[in-house]
């Protein structure tokens, strides 16, 4: 097969497969949730919307040391409808100083280990964001990078020893904004990820769009985390006013017309999996119904609409058709220095050689000479992703390889990459019934003088 028949199929595949088999016929899968003051205001919220809406996923806040079960009607309504119940669990109050400080000296080991067991005596799944908004400077534990990591790392510790299981961590942030631009500074560790939430908002001065409001933070996040889940844990927009033409029901089509076209797309919002409305009436009225009963019925009106063009899931459903991560490794750069590199996926080992100091005694890029080949499940789809730094002339100069090995005999097709510079590409496999196994091959042609840098090297079975 050429290159450029080959380029054909992968677009092409890649197309038929984001949209028929993992979202289903024509629409793409959301969980859409409701930020509300008790189980009645969702139930009604859901009866006006109409269409059989329910939510997917219930959301409730804590301040230390308040207990997990301090609001049992929320907690119960979640555990009834079989949703997960997302808990934004917020160390110390606003005018605590050193709240990340006294986790860390251990003044609330006995209240977290208490927490930590009722969630676990709870028979439903939690999504845990501890300290959400963290990079923000309006709590106590706002804009400490190092303490809020070393605070992480120590509640889920408590977690470990505890033996929860039916929790899901997520690291929540606000939306960037001014100079922000760095979240890897509150990473605690990706295995200590199970997923990233934004909060973020339309607050009016100026009117931002829904995309606008989180582009950038999607984008960064899934920079940092390539193959996690992203939750929009808070999002709502303020009413409009006289110096502004948009409306609040404005804002909602917008912000269902963009989900829909950016969700099944394959860049950084691919990941997102769920939307959830703040419907409080707070620093402004974020309210889908409120006094203004034409407003109302417009923004009532403007979810029902919005809702249609999605397979609307709960989040427990929506995260276990997320693709799972069979291997996540990083590779340095290819250094004359170094006489090979090994990453590990799946259990088997992949060598591969590196570029000589010479580069003119034509030695290729890849994997060793017999071919080290890892199983795979026959008749499935698998996702290779990766990113390169490497700036190609577009002639396939460096590119990546996948071998197949069937039962009967062996087939090969190449994969080139084009001009890049950090940018993450992603490649779908699909194998019929007599694949066996396959090896990825990463290589330069002979003579390259190109220096590249792969990282981020992951195979998704999706």
């Amino acid at each position: 097969m050429s290159v450029k028949r080959m380029n054909v199929f992968i677009v092409a595949f890649l197309y038929l497969f984001t949209v028929n088999s993992v979202f289903g016929a024509d629409k793409p899968m959301i969980s859409m949730g409701i930020v509300a003051l008790d189980s009645h205001q969702i139930v009604s919220l859901e009866s006006e919307i109409g269409n059989g809406f329910q939510v997917g996923s219930v959301t409730v806040y804590r301040t230390f040391p308040d207990l997990f079960m301090s609001d049992p009607d929320m907690v119960t309504f979640a555990l009834e409808r079989k949703v997960p119940l997302l808990v934004a669990w917020q160390p110390g109050q606003n005018d605590e100083k050193d709240c990340l400080t006294r986790i860390l000296n251990g003044d609330y080991d006995k209240y977290i280990r208490q927490f930590a067991k009722d969630i676990k005596a709870y028979k439903n799944s939690v999504f845990l964001s501890f300290a959400p908004e963290m990079n923000g400077d309006w709590n106590c534990y706002g804009q400490q990078p190092t303490e809020f990591v070393s605070a992480y790392q120590y509640i889920y510790k408590i977690f470990g020893q505890e033996n929860v299981t039916n929790v899901k961590r997520i690291l929540q942030v606000n939306v960037l904004y001014g100079e922000q631009q760095d979240l890897t500074v509150y990473d605690p560790g990706s295995d200590l990820v199970d997923a990233v939430g934004i909060d973020g908002y339309n607050w009016g001065s100026p009117w931002i769009s829904f995309s606008n409001v989180f582009s950038k933070t999607v984008g960064a996040v899934n920079t940092l985390y390539p193959n996690k889940p992203i939750l929009i844990n808070e999002t709502a927009t303020i009413p409009a006013d006289s110096t502004n033409h948009s409306t609040k029901a404005n804002w909602i089509e917008a912000m269902f017309a963009s989900l829909s076209e950016l969700i099944p797309s394959t860049g950084a919002w691919h990941n997102v999996l769920s939307v959830t409305w703040f419907d409080f009436n707070k620093e402004a009225d974020w309210r889908i119904k409120t006094e203004d009963k034409v407003e109302t019925d417009a923004n009532v009106s403007a979810f029902n609409r919005g809702l249609m063009q999605f397979q609307v899931v709960s989040l427990a459903v929506s995260m276990e058709s997320f693709p799972k991560v069979l291997s996540e490794t990083k590779l340095t750069t290819w250094d004359d220095n170094r006489d090979s590199v090994h990453i590990s996926w799946n259990g088997e080992t992949i060598q591969f050689s590196e570029v000589p100091a010479d580069q003119t005694k034509n030695a290729q890029i890849m994997s060793g000479k017999r071919g080290v080949y890892m199983t795979v499940t026959p008749d499935s789809h698998y996702s290779l992703s990766f990113n390169s730094s490497t700036d190609t002339d577009g002639k396939g100069s460096c590119g990546v390889y996948i071998n197949y090995s069937k039962k009967s005999a062996a087939g090969r097709w190449g994969v080139l990459l084009g001009p890049v510079r950090n940018v993450r590409q992603t490649y779908q496999i699909t194998l019929d019934d007599g694949v066996v196994g396959i090896k990825v091959q990463f290589y330069c042609k002979p003579g390259s003088t190109l220096n590249p840098k792969i990282t981020n090297i992951q195979l998704t079975q999706t």
